[in-house]
């Protein structure tokens, strides 16, 4: 199996949180959409998705997953944001976002095997 790609679209909900819906190539999804929930951890009214968060999804063995995500904007990015997922402390997970709309970004990101 190669690099595992996927495209996630996150609602910007009015307490700062992320409600997410998704897919990716991994041989195993089988077309699947996945949802993720990240839920803001400082600042839940800034007007920013910039930040940490604590997020939480189902994988594909339904064993529900809890790890940390930070959105961070590089300087000079013209509106993109770099995100990182990491669980129990590493990195598994990193991507590139745009908002689209003023409530929604979208997200292309990359599996890391993070072993």
């Amino acid at each position: 199996m190669g690099t595992t790609f996927g495209v996630m679209v996150y609602e910007i909900l009015p307490d700062g949180c992320l409600n997410g819906v998704g897919s990716d190539t991994h041989d195993r999804t089988n077309d699947k959409i996945f949802n993720e929930v990240a839920r803001k951890e400082n600042g839940l009214t800034e007007k920013t998705i910039e930040g940490d968060y604590t997020c939480s999804y189902m994988n594909l063995d339904g064993k529900f997953i809890v790890a940390n995500l930070k959105i961070t904007k590089p300087e000079k990015s013209e509106g993109r944001f770099e995100f990182n997922w990491i669980e129990a402390g590493k990195q598994t997970y990193k991507g590139i976002g745009w908002k689209t709309k003023e409530n929604q970004v979208i997200v292309y990101y990359e599996y890391l095997n993070p072993n």
